[in-house]
């Protein structure tokens, strides 16, 4: 079903696509931490994280950041440690001005994701980006 919608969409429009392979841990979306009297942070191990797949994104990726996404599919293998929305937030802020403008939804409307289990050190991201 979804498919043919692509197919449909596909005959006015010329759709292209991208697919990314990120082997790194699973990382969930971090929020920042408030030390009383001082400026928040982001943890450390989330900043080296992003900092990582970062450097990813720009090798896979090397045009413009995207101004529109037409879908987007995310392939998450490791633990099952995380919640999807904090998996992919991870992903769409360490995205954003690499890969696509900003992950705002008039930019990224679309979206969904699968997950499989897999040990830790197995652990990859897959994207496949229609734009």
């Amino acid at each position: 079903h979804h498919r043919r919608g692509l197919e449909i969409l596909s005959g006015f429009v010329e759709v292209k696509s991208q697919e990314f392979t990120f082997f790194v841990p699973l990382m969930s979306k971090k929020r920042p931490r408030i030390v009383f009297g001082k400026k928040a942070y982001m943890p450390k191990e989330y900043m080296a994280w992003r900092k990582n797949l970062a450097a990813l994104m720009k090798e896979q990726w090397t045009e413009e950041p995207l101004e529109k996404v037409l879908d987007i599919q995310f392939g998450f293998v490791g633990p099952a440690r995380s919640d999807a929305d904090n998996l992919i937030g991870a992903v769409f802020d360490t995205g954003n001005g690499i890969i696509w403008k900003d992950d705002r939804v008039k930019i990224l409307p679309k979206g969904s994701w699968t997950w499989k289990k897999a040990k830790q050190k197995d652990s990859f991201i897959h994207l496949k980006v229609f734009y």
